[in-house]
């Protein structure tokens, strides 16, 4: 899903120190579409996060299920082909 970045109204539209920093507080005060924006952005890295950790289980889950297998069936250099390490 593709999140259309808010149009600024004009260059120097936001009045935004060099000190500022993303505290929740500061990203609650900036403009609501502004703020709207990075709390999606946040909550789409959230759900890419998950499932990029349960895609990693799961492969090495089905790794280990290959090289098992493997060693069953004495096919160990084909194994090998779909092992990524």
């Amino acid at each position: 899903m593709i999140i259309p970045f808010p149009k600024a109204r004009a260059r120097g539209a936001f009045d935004i120190s060099d000190s500022w920093s993303p505290t929740p507080d500061n990203v609650d005060a900036l403009p609501a579409p502004l703020s709207r924006y990075i709390h999606d952005l946040q909550r789409h890295f959230r759900h890419a996060l998950r499932e990029n950790f349960q895609l990693a289980q799961e492969t090495a889950m089905l790794k280990r299920q290959i090289k098992a297998k493997a060693g069953e069936r004495k096919l160990a250099p084909l194994a090998d082909l779909f092992i990524f390490e």
